[in-house]
């Protein structure tokens, strides 16, 4: 069943939808952006054999041709990069995300009107001492937003929306979030440093990390400033 809306529709919205009408036992996440490989969904029907109620695979870029797509890409997945190993992982993207219908059931539904539904999907899970597994043969490719004013608009839009659900999610007082607002200043080399090690240890998109490393500090700038503003506005609503 395909289902079109009028308007846009917040991921977590959007997967809510699809699952109230689901009737399977496992539910596969993919974004419009994204380009499963030719074996995503029998990947998927495998790795759920196992007792693992959320499993995610790797997410490459499907515009490589971009610099500023690079920079999108190294910005926010470049915890799944092609060629990781398996394990478990606090987080993995819903772009590329399964779950048994038990894991909806307890920690679902997923936050509407929001971005970072996901995230807060995850905390829930980690709570009860359950992590993502990594199965890196369940493969997508996202396209990246590729025009630099559009991207970073976006990492800023993305970094207030974590914040704000974020604080509405683990209960942050007032106090702790204006330490966290003003502490990211710090976040951008921070961040860039976590990404660095991750493209080092993958060894294989080292040149477009270096190529791609001033978009990508204006996007992790922006990101942080949002973030900040997340803090200091407060939760989401």
């Amino acid at each position: 069943m395909v289902r079109h809306f009028d308007e846009q529709k917040y991921p977590g919205t959007a997967r809510n939808i699809g699952i109230a009408e689901a009737r399977g036992e496992v539910f596969a996440f993919i974004d419009t952006d994204c380009i499963a490989d030719p074996a995503w969904l029998q990947r998927i029907h495998e790795a759920h054999r196992s007792a693992d109620l959320c499993i995610g695979g790797v997410v490459d870029n499907g515009n490589p041709e971009s610099l500023v797509g690079w920079a999108a890409y190294f910005l926010e997945f470049s915890h799944w990069m092609p060629e990781g190993s398996s394990g478990e992982l606090k987080e993995i993207a819903t772009c590329n995300l399964s779950i048994k219908r038990e894991a909806f059931d307890r920690y679902g539904p997923f936050l509407e009107q929001t971005y970072c539904s996901d995230s807060a999907f995850h905390w829930k899970m980690l709570k009860d001492g359950w992590q993502a597994k990594m199965a890196p043969q369940i493969r997508i490719s996202h396209i990246n937003i590729d025009r630099w004013r559009s991207f970073l608009r976006h990492e800023f839009f993305h970094g207030n929306s974590y914040a704000r659900v974020r604080i509405s999610q683990t209960g942050f007082s007032i106090a702790r979030r204006f330490v966290y607002g003003f502490g990211m200043i710090l976040l951008p080399p921070v961040l860039y440093a976590r990404i660095a090690s991750r493209v080092l240890r993958n060894r294989r998109y080292g040149w477009k990390f270096i190529l791609s490393t001033p978009l990508l500090l204006a996007g992790l700038a922006c990101w942080s400033a949002g973030e900040a503003a997340g803090y200091f506005s407060g939760p989401r609503r």
